[in-house]
């Protein structure tokens, strides 16, 4: 006799309400690895495309001939025969006045910035305060702080000059003599990231064991002894870190001295940057593949210095795990 069709129903029913649904076949670890690029993909993508891509399309750029409006045209090696040429010595006046500027804000910043650390270590009611004042200016807009400072400094009717003149003194052109807007450009830059480097090393000043201060004070140290002894070579991992990021911005200045100078690098090319000498080949002169050499030109010099100081690091950076 053969089973009614109600029957064979909830037969099938009951087979279905009792299998078990298995997960997809993927094993736990290739799961957990496919969430885990789900959630760096858009990391990821800023990444490619804001880094990657005009890395290379800059070393594209570098062998073409390109301005925008027409095709790109391969030239093989003429973009480099002609920057390196340098008919009109901007590269040179570039190369020098970066130069400069690295050598000046670098060592200020940084001996300053430590002097500040060290000197509001000690708790204060006012700690706060001070820390804010001095971080400002490093989080705001570059551009508003650049045209406050031009008009401190703008001739005839700056700020500083003003009061200089009130006290019977007469401001130097600050603007208009090289010497001088080199050394206003440093003293901008620096107050500017003075907050920056009094943070870093407040925080590093604050990873430094209590203990060891406590040692050295029954041993007989004096203040000098606890900061040449301890605190330096304690810090020295963190001064590495501000050394090579403070190199690496100091010689990609540009528009605080764009803003500053009107967009000339004046007087007489005093304050012209290599970053200046790219943006104007590229969007004053429309000649993207001479750019792209420069650019490149810029990254071999930030790679050789980035690369000497690791390795010299490995001669005066200590490491309190080592």
């Amino acid at each position: 006799m053969q089973p009614s069709p109600l029957s064979r129903l909830k037969k099938a029913f009951s087979s279905l309400s009792s299998q078990t649904f298995s997960r997809p076949h993927f094993s736990t670890a290739v799961g957990e690895n496919l969430w885990g690029y789900f959630f760096i993909m858009p990391q990821m993508v800023g990444f490619l495309t804001f880094a990657v891509l005009p890395v290379l399309t800059a070393l594209v750029l570098a062998f073409a001939d390109w301005n925008m409006m027409r095709p790109m045209q391969f030239t093989g090696l003429d973009n480099f025969r002609e920057v390196f040429r340098d008919r009109h010595g901007l590269l040179a006046h570039a190369l020098t006045n970066t130069t400069i500027f690295t050598t000046g804000i670098v060592p200020l910043v940084m001996l300053l910035g430590l002097l500040v650390a060290v000197l509001l270590k000690k708790p204060t009611r006012l700690q706060r305060f001070y820390k804010t004042s001095l971080f400002l200016p490093f989080v705001t807009a570059s551009a508003a702080i650049s045209l406050v400072w031009y008009w401190m400094l703008a001739p005839g009717v700056g700020l500083i000059n003003t009061i200089l003149g009130v006290v019977g003194i007469a401001g130097p052109e600050w603007l208009r003599e090289p010497t001088w807007a080199r050394v206003a450009i440093v003293a901008y830059i620096v107050w500017q990231n003075l907050g920056y480097a009094y943070l870093i090393f407040s925080a590093g000043l604050e990873g430094i064991p209590a203990s060891f201060y406590e040692a050295a004070r029954i041993d007989g140290a004096s203040s000098w002894d606890e900061f040449r002894y301890i605190t330096l070579p304690l810090l020295s991992p963190t001064t590495f870190f501000l050394l090579t990021t403070f190199i690496i911005s100091s010689f990609n200045i540009f528009g605080e001295v764009y803003i500053i100078t009107g967009g000339t690098g004046g007087p007489l090319l005093s304050t012209y940057t290599l970053v200046m000498y790219i943006y104007q080949l590229a969007f004053s002169y429309f000649e993207m593949g001479q750019s792209a050499v420069v650019s490149w030109i810029l990254f071999i010099i930030l790679f050789l210095i980035t690369w000497l100081n690791f390795r010299l690091s490995k001669r005066w950076v200590y490491y309190m795990d080592e």
